[in-house]
């Protein structure tokens, strides 16, 4: 009998530890951008990891792999969202919402949706303000939106710092939610955050904010460090910006060849003005 414990125990043992191999190589695979190799890897372990599983979830809300059986998800997160892990929380509030492997159900949605950001999950937290902000299962109301992204951004949540951003930047409709002294350098605060962290989008706004001198003082070479930032990333709107500086020599030394080069990656990615600029400049 002792031998038995004894084999069923290492038994178990190896199991988890092939499961933790396993994940490891899934977080490999997925830092190089191999995506479908580590939806492989997340498979194989999930049901003995919960991590894997997460992880797995996390390559299909990031859009990086698509979804395959839906309802074999749902069987698996609803047992760990029942033991009270926020992230599984998130993720079958989504299902709900969505119709993804279950019956659509805002109600169901938002009761998950509210367990996860009640333990201050702040992917949930963005979500909720995301809904809030666009009317999606609930009642459209800007001031949950800007309560739940400021819960998301002030825990570093990049999409909230820059929703916040849009939100003070545009205010319309707003003013008597927004109540800051200065807006626009409310936006400006948010988008630097993000920006900070390395983020193209908030790079690409912070350097409009710079090059307009909104929320701060005008600013052409600043503006030019973070259009360089965000075009080094592929942002086609700040590749076209940097490039409409070399051309007219703001914040840098003019060049047409530098200037060429960044519009030529703009117009690579659908950008339609700097395809239109080429032609002028190569006439």
């Amino acid at each position: 009998m002792k031998k038995v414990i004894v084999l069923f125990v290492c038994l178990i043992g190896c199991m988890a530890l092939f499961a933790q191999n396993e994940q490891q190589e899934g977080d490999i695979m997925a830092a190089a951008g191999n995506y479908s190799g580590a939806e492989i890897m997340y498979r194989q372990c999930m049901e003995q990891n919960e991590q894997c599983l997460l992880k797995l979830f996390r390559l299909i809300h990031d859009e990086k792999i698509k979804p395959q059986s839906a309802a074999e998800f749902y069987q698996l997160i609803h047992p760990l969202a029942e033991k009270g892990n926020a992230e599984a929380q998130f993720y079958l509030g989504l299902m709900y919402f969505q119709g993804f492997g279950v019956a659509e159900d805002n109600s169901e949605g938002l009761k998950w949706m509210q367990k996860s950001v009640e333990q201050d999950y702040a992917e949930a937290q963005n979500e909720l303000g995301r809904m809030y902000q666009l009317g999606l299962g609930v009642r459209q109301d800007f001031r949950e939106a800007i309560n739940w992204f400021e819960k998301s951004a002030e825990q570093g949540h990049i999409k909230a710092q820059n929703s916040l951003g849009d939100l003070y930047l545009n205010q319309s409709g707003l003013s008597k939610i927004l109540k800051k002294k200065n807006n626009l350098r409310e936006a400006f605060d948010w988008y630097q955050k993000s920006a900070e962290q390395g983020n193209a989008i908030g790079q690409y706004n912070l350097g409009v904010m710079c090059q307009l001198g909104k929320g701060v003082k005008r600013n052409v070479q600043d503006a030019v460090v973070w259009y360089q930032k965000s075009a080094n990333q592929g942002h086609a709107d700040a590749q076209y910006n940097l490039a409409e500086m070399y051309e007219k020599g703001q914040g840098v030394l003019k060049s047409r060849d530098k200037a060429v080069e960044w519009y030529q990656k703009a117009a690579d990615q659908g950008n339609q003005k700097a395809v239109s600029k080429l032609k002028k400049l190569k006439k």
